[in-house]
């Protein structure tokens, strides 16, 4: 531990070196958290927000997987940085106040509370608005019906033939106002969103309230400049939602009411404060507060009466949970040009303190011919905290944005129970040019990158964050332990995880671009062991069994802007993306099989199997006229039956699919009014997306002055 202060301290004193130069100023430079990365340097796909507005979701990555890896992208894999800020969960924003998503493939993510095999994108909000002032109005309307019936679906359908399911409704409304003066800028904006899951229903089941998510969003941000060297910048974002849902039926003679009530909130607010001392040395300062609070309610009723008999009871459930986050973090950093060549130490510090407070409670009550025939009550309470501290020395050096080196090293000061835990995380990043290092002025560019870090789980903060869940029902939540790529994850504070990256972009008339990224990762696991016993052969055991893991992704992708003119632009992205996981368990734990496609095979070695799935984004507009078409692509994938997996099957979904015109305005920056629809047409081999088929109008205008 005096080692490692002894070199941070000599670190922190090289930083302080100062030499009076003019630094380069990049408007490209990514703020990751702990680390910061120059987007020209670092392999990323970029998304404008306007191109996500159109498509009704209540989940942004269901906007993005087409433009992603897929299937592979997703909200349980996805985790966001929202400028620099990485408390909040990107649904707190609405999709109208987002400019622009970068998608970072690169090994430092793993350094900013990406984990396992998770992806992170890069959001960044709208706060460069054009002129002194103005407001923008959006509006979308849809029906929703249940739409594609998958295998699983199909089954319980052969039970019961007379299934059907209402039409709802899908709406999102949004209203923005902004200021920009020569030395500050203000903003608020408010959203309502509502989704559905239209329930099918039949003689014997009724839905009185189908599954229905209300979220609004409460967003403010200003920004002022203070003296010539100073900038001060705050942020505020409140995001309530309630899901509600309500069925009855008849069981045993018996009539049933549930009723389901999930009520989430989440604030976050940040302050930043960003001093240049020289034109060579700048410091930011950033304070950031989560409250995360949540109750669930699930709640019984079932009568029973005849002329001789009656019975009635009840079951209430409920759960309360709430977390607190703060988190402060300074990033000093150092410019210094010359020749063509820059060089940029930088020194990050970050200090998380959590807690988390769950209770939980089950009251049950019954009565028969009017005497009370029992009576429990249970509960149960828990709370946690976590205190993180993190040092992170970094140096960066390129060459006229052709040529980049950067590497550092992540330490973790925290205090910890165990004496063996990991402390010392490097990290390494490169990129080339080799075309344009040769020739500048080249149209055709080839970067080749690479990257190298290590982790553990002190990154799982973003990870372990609470976020706005829009699950309907709780078995959506569970996520099959080898099931098309996915894993079981569970974190060991003594290990150490590798994450290598590789790729390049070959660039064509500065427009086109054709990528392949690699990603190698370790990771901690864990795999279901099923123990069978020959005295009880009817009657076998699972357990879980830790386990260490390793992921293999590729990538390839094609994407940029077709044709381009005055009249008319053709902006594509098509991507195919397969993830290959294994799970090694090198420890014995007795006789163990796992469950997987039918077979019990031994848990020494267990290899998922190559599924393949990417996307096909398109954009297009021919004078006023627009269009977006969008595919989802799912290739050998399988259909979840029970414990394990079966069948192998190849799907195509479209995804998105509208249609727009921008109507002419001296007055209006931009009007467009637009028909969309999402999940039109599609085969029903399996469940790449929920299936709901969502058919409506919508518009959006925005006054400027």
């Amino acid at each position: 531990m005096k080692h490692s202060l002894l070199s941070l301290s000599i670190c922190s004193v090289f930083l302080l070196f100062t030499v009076d130069a003019l630094a380069q100023k990049d408007t490209d430079l990514l703020d990751l958290g702990r680390v910061q990365v120059h987007k020209k340097f670092t392999q990323h796909i970029s998304i404008k927000g306007g191109d996500l507005e159109k498509f009704p979701v209540a989940n942004l990555s269901e906007a993005l997987n087409v433009w992603l890896y897929g299937t592979f992208s997703n909200k349980n894999t996805l985790v966001y940085i929202i400028d620099g800020n990485i408390t909040t969960d990107v649904n707190v924003y609405s999709v109208y106040d987002i400019e622009e998503v970068t998608f970072i493939q690169n090994a430092m993510v793993q350094l900013n509370g990406v984990v396992q095999n998770a992806q992170m994108a890069y959001i960044k909000t709208r706060r460069n608005q054009p002129g002194k002032s103005g407001v923008t109005v959006a509006a979308q309307t849809n029906m929703v019906e249940r739409g594609l019936l998958y295998p699983e679906d199909k089954q319980a359908e052969e039970t019961d033939n007379d299934k059907t399911s209402a039409l709802s409704l899908f709406h999102r409304y949004y209203i923005s106002a902004y200021k920009n003066t020569n030395r500050s800028k203000f903003g608020i904006s408010a959203a309502y969103l509502k989704d559905v899951f239209p329930e099918p229903e039949s003689e014997k089941m009724e839905v009185v309230k189908q599954p229905t998510l209300g979220r609004l969003n409460f967003n403010g941000y200003a920004n002022a400049e203070i003296g010539k060297s100073s900038n001060f910048d705050i942020y505020l974002n409140y995001a309530p939602q309630r899901i509600k849902e309500e069925q009855s039926w008849n069981s045993n003679d018996a009539d049933v009411v549930q009723n389901t009530k999930h009520k989430t909130g989440i604030i976050n607010t940040g302050i930043k404060f960003k001093n240049k001392f020289s034109t060579a040395i700048s410091n930011t300062l950033n304070f950031e507060y989560g409250n995360y609070n949540q109750d669930d309610y699930d709640g019984s009723r079932s009568v029973f009466s005849n002329s001789a008999y009656n019975y009635y009871s009840t079951s209430d459930k409920s759960l309360r949970q709430t977390a607190n986050n703060f988190l402060l973090r300074d990033n000093f950093v150092y410019n210094k040009s010359f020749s063509g060549w820059t060089i940029e130490p930088s020194l990050n510090f970050s200090f998380r303190y959590r807690n988390w407070h769950k209770k939980d409670s089950l009251a049950q009550l019954s009565y028969s011919n009017g005497a009370n025939t029992g009576y429990s009550y249970s509960w149960s309470a828990y709370k946690a905290y976590t205190r993180v501290y993190l040092l992170t020395p970094s140096i960066n050096f390129h060459y006229k944005g052709l040529f980049n080196i950067q590497g550092g090293l992540v330490v973790n000061l925290s205090e910890s129970v165990g004496t063996d835990i990991e402390r010392r995380f490097p990290f390494i990043s490169s990129s080339v040019d080799v075309v344009r290092l040769i020739d500048r002025n080249s149209k055709t560019g080839l970067r080749l990158f690479g990257s190298y870090a290590q982790t553990g789980s002190f990154a799982d903060d973003l990870n372990l964050a609470a976020n706005l869940d829009d699950d309907f029902h709780a078995s959506d939540i569970y996520t099959p332990l080898v099931f098309d790529g996915s894993m079981l994850f569970l974190n060991d504070p003594d290990e150490k995880y590798k994450n290598i990256q590789a790729g390049a972009d070959l660039t064509l008339f500065d427009r086109v671009t054709l990528s392949y990224s690699y990603n190698q990762r370790e990771f901690s696991s864990a795999v279901l062991q099923y123990l069978y016993s020959p005295s009880y052969p009817s009657s076998p055991s699972f357990r879980y069994v830790p386990a260490r893991g390793e992921m293999k992704l590729h990538a390839i992708r094609l994407g940029g802007d077709i044709l381009s003119n005055n009249k008319f632009k053709w902006n594509t992205s098509a991507s195919i993306t397969t993830v290959f996981n294994t799970v090694d368990n090198s420890e014995d734990f007795g006789i163990g099989y796992l469950f997987i496609n039918n077979t019990y095979v031994g848990i020494n070695q267990i290899q998922g199997k190559r599924v393949w799935s990417g996307g096909w984004a398109n954009r297009v507009s021919l004078n006023s006229f627009t269009a977006e078409v969008d595919l989802l692509t799912k290739f050998r994938g399988t259909i979840s039956n029970g414990d394990y997996s079966s069948g192998i099957y190849n799907s195509v979904m479209l995804q998105n699919l509208s249609v727009g015109y921008r109507i002419p305005s001296s007055r209006l920056q931009g009007l467009e009014v637009y028909l969309n629809s999402r999940n039109l047409i599609g085969n029903n081999k399996q469940n790449i997306t929920d299936g709901r088929r969502y058919f409506g109008f919508g518009f959006k205008a925005a006054f400027t002055r």
